[in-house]
């Protein structure tokens, strides 16, 4: 499935993900549990505020932005964007962190990754779909052992995969902290706007993301 970025900032954020990658590591350590093979696809729910409105909405993230601009004539996200990124700049010139996302990673793999089939797909695409997640101030929620798609445009996908008896509602920017930890370690660039990544980073509370082709 595609979606098309109307957004200059969404596409330029998404493009800023490509500094950042770095060769594929060689070896890898596989934790125990894949928390993917098997498992059947629900629909991501979410719960929180986005652009002032406090919504329930169910699917992608850019499906939920789809809703949005369908269910809130004034919603826009590049003003969003543009106003959590002012944010975050106000945040660091005061010394105060805007992320502390080292909480409960556990370990990571890079493509290919074992016993799986995942092909490689766009760092931007990816990126682009982090800054959703960034910008979504809620929970991302996943039913009990099963995976949701949680960003899915131009074959470039972030999955979060629930291996617990119970279902889960991490909030949605720490999940795009996964990716974007998957982009950092396992990414390769043929150019400057020619990144593909792939992998899949664990949480020790039994959960984790995936980044892969294929929506």
């Amino acid at each position: 499935m595609k979606f098309a970025f109307n957004t200059s900032l969404l596409a330029l954020a998404g493009l800023a993900f490509t500094a950042v990658a770095s060769a594929i590591p060689t070896t890898v350590t596989v934790p125990s549990g894949s928390g993917y093979k098997n498992y059947p696809l629900g629909v991501m729910t979410f719960s929180g505020t986005i652009g002032g409105h406090a919504v329930q909405l169910n699917g992608t993230i850019q499906e939920i932005n789809t809703q949005m601009v369908a269910n809130f004539p004034d919603f826009n996200m590049d003003a969003l964007v543009a106003a959590n990124l002012a944010k975050r700049e106000a945040e660091a010139e005061a010394a105060t962190p805007a992320n502390l996302f080292t909480r409960s990673k556990s370990g990571m793999l890079c493509w290919p990754v074992p016993s799986q089939d995942w092909s490689l797909c766009s760092v931007s695409v990816i990126g682009q779909g982090i800054t959703y997640l960034d910008n979504f101030n809620g929970l991302c929620g996943v039913g009990a052992n099963s995976c949701v798609r949680i960003s899915c445009s131009y074959s470039s996908a972030i999955y979060l995969c629930n291996d617990n008896d119970y279902g889960i509602t991490p909030t949605c920017p720490y999940m795009g902290s996964y990716a974007q930890d998957i982009i950092n370690d396992c990414s390769h660039c043929e150019g400057p706007n020619d990144c593909v990544t792939c992998g899949q980073e664990f949480d020790s509370d039994n959960y984790n993301i995936i980044v892969r082709d294929n929506c």
